[in-house]
């Protein structure tokens, strides 16, 4: 009964999320070393500039949050999440991969906190529990589903190609999270 109608649209939009999130995440490390042969001392950085930009919108969202409401929050940070493997698959060198990672902390930021935030909105608050383990095994079955895919793109198009086609598999995911989240 949880999944009968508009509820059933929106925990699937939740899904296909996580699962086309998590098709990129996997690739990153390899793409790292074996693309743009960055040094460890880079990386920290990138993963420095990823967290802390993340963690300066953090300030900021309440009055975000205020001013645009959940599901807009939610719908353009979606939408703009792809932007972070798209720039990291078109990387030479470190400058774009910083640029991403300064980016995609940004949008991170906005996007995981409006994520929770419309879950709490749309599900009545005595039907919560039943809708936040609906939503985590949702999570839990696009983090294996996104990361076994994740090794089938990279083989079959390369690992700079197989971030790009994640960037529009997550831009995809921004459109069903527009027209059901």
């Amino acid at each position: 009964d949880l999944l009968k109608g508009a509820m059933g649209r929106f925990m699937f939009a939740f899904l296909v999320f996580y699962i086309f999130q998590y098709v990129a995440i996997p690739l990153f490390p390899l793409a790292s070393v074996r693309h743009l042969h960055l040094s460890d001392g880079q990386i920290s950085l990138g993963s420095a500039l990823f967290y802390v930009s993340m963690m300066f919108v953090s300030f900021k969202l309440g009055s975000l949050s205020r001013r645009m409401g959940h599901r807009k929050m939610l719908v353009i940070s979606s939408l703009g999440y792809g932007l972070y493997p798209l720039l990291f698959g078109l990387a030479k060198d470190v400058s774009l991969f910083l640029a991403a990672s300064l980016l995609g902390g940004i949008i991170w930021g906005l996007l995981s906190a409006s994520l929770v935030n419309r879950l709490m909105e749309v599900v009545e608050e005595e039907y919560r529990p039943a809708y936040m383990a609906l939503h985590n095994m949702g999570l839990n079955l696009g983090i294996l589903l996104g990361s076994l895919l994740a090794p089938i793109l990279a083989e079959t198009f390369s690992l700079p190609n197989a971030l790009i086609i994640s960037a529009f598999l997550r831009a995809f995911a921004g459109i069903i999270l527009f027209l059901w989240g």
